[in-house]
């Protein structure tokens, strides 16, 4: 979730290219692309999803680059495309043997709901993702989606001690970023219950974690709460 770190290991393995095999080579392009849309540039990332999913050989690589150009679509807005690339996700789905892939493909289709305005959907999807045994960053992702799909449909029971304990359960993960997502979240729902005081309290305590991801949706999503208390 440190884009800089990323981005170093990226640059590492750059210089070893040379000695994949096809495999790694496509897994190394999949990387590359996904450094791309995690600095912020979706739009590029899209371009070099689609051209990894018509040439890559393998079901595993394809796979991971249509979960990724998904949510590249969701991030743009361009829900009308997500859906296509949904339908051939799907229809992957008998192909793909493992188990944590899958999960992550189908974490994807639940953000995918909560950022089209289907929340009722992405929280049924998540509650079904946490009946599963996950590995903790995709129980991690399944936390945040459940949360996300709460705090944002007036329909749904906010639940506090969930968001609390999903911040509790990514923290010690080490997956800072989406505790980050799951505690923007949580100042959401302080703002609309006219709680500013608290509000301010909880989004300071991210602060540090959000300025050194530099990964352009959670800071946007500081400032803009920032701004609101």
């Amino acid at each position: 979730s440190d884009v800089a770190q990323f981005a170093q290991l990226i640059n590492q393995l750059d210089t070893e290219k040379g000695e994949f095999t096809p495999f790694q080579r496509d897994y190394f392009t999949y990387l590359q692309t996904f450094l791309i849309s995690l600095s912020g540039k979706f739009t590029e990332g899209i371009a070099q999803y689609q051209q990894l999913i018509n040439t890559t050989r393998f079901d595993d690589i394809r796979y991971r680059a249509l979960y990724s150009i998904i949510n590249n679509y969701a991030v743009n807005r361009d829900f009308y495309n997500g859906s296509v690339y949904m339908e051939r996700l799907s229809a992957m789905r008998d192909s793909i043997d493992d188990s944590s892939l899958l999960a992550q493909g189908d974490l994807t289709v639940g953000l995918f709901y909560t950022a089209s305005g289907q929340y009722q959907l992405g929280y049924e999807q998540a509650d079904l993702l946490l009946s599963r045994q996950l590995k903790p960053r995709n129980e991690c992702l399944a936390r945040h989606m459940k949360v996300e799909a709460f705090v944002l449909d007036t329909s749904l029971s906010v639940d506090e001690p969930f968001m609390d304990d999903a911040i509790a359960f990514c923290s010690p993960h080490g997956e800072l970023l989406y505790a980050a997502f799951v505690t923007s979240n949580k100042v959401r729902h302080l703002i609309d219950s006219k709680r500013l005081d608290q509000a301010q309290q909880t989004l300071t305590t991210i602060s540090d974690a959000v300025i050194a991801s530099q990964y352009s949706r959670i800071m946007a999503q500081y400032y803009q709460l920032d701004a609101e208390i």
